[in-house]
């Protein structure tokens, strides 16, 4: 019996229609972190105007709707929503705006060249835990129903095998008619 599997917002439905009891909480965040504040990784993140303006440029929701399915709240924290820390007044203080984002890069000087532009990996943890689940769950099946009986098996049948492995008197007297039928009944048969 399975009392916990995680999923995600692609198999509510699917959950629903089983009469499942469901239950919705964060698994995952997605979103855009800057930790170069003084630009020594990336020259242009030291400028605060360009910081900004990646903040104004980076649209929370439409990210939301491409990872998430659409399933959560669209925040600039990393805060869950309705957390004790998260402060939903801040959600606004940069707004998807791209005529700011660009004003903010003309004010530093244009479009910053990044020369080393590496975002980091978006993992959806509700799906990665699904898989790493089911494929335990599978794993365990697999091990315990079928490798196992078989290896069981397997050994009872080759114990049996050697113990008959010396052939009785009607087994020696069908080789020997055997044999003779083979050599068109010249002579007793050798064994």
């Amino acid at each position: 019996q399975i009392n916990l599997e995680y999923g995600d917002v692609a198999n509510q439905a699917q959950a629903d229609q089983q009469g499942w009891n469901t239950a919705d909480r964060v698994s995952g965040w997605a979103g855009l972190v800057i930790t170069d504040h003084t630009g020594a990784k990336s020259k242009p993140l030291g400028s605060v105007e360009v910081r900004q303006a990646l903040n104004y440029a980076f649209d929370g929701a439409a990210v939301l709707k491409a990872v998430g399915n659409g399933a959560g709240v669209a925040t600039n924290q990393v805060f869950p929503d309705g957390g004790d820390v998260n402060d939903p007044s801040l959600n606004k203080t940069y707004a998807y705006d791209v005529a700011k984002a660009k004003e903010l890069l003309a004010k530093a000087g244009g479009a910053p060249n990044f020369d080393q532009w590496k975002p980091g990996g978006l993992v959806s943890v509700g799906p990665f835990l699904t898989a790493l689940v089911a494929f335990l769950i599978l794993a365990f099946v697999v091990y315990f129903f079928i490798v196992k009986p078989y290896e069981a098996a397997k050994r009872r049948f080759v114990r049996k095998e050697e113990v008959d492995a010396t052939p009785d008197e009607d087994t020696l007297l069908l080789r020997e008619i055997r044999d003779a039928l083979v050599r068109g009944g010249e002579g007793p048969a050798r064994v």
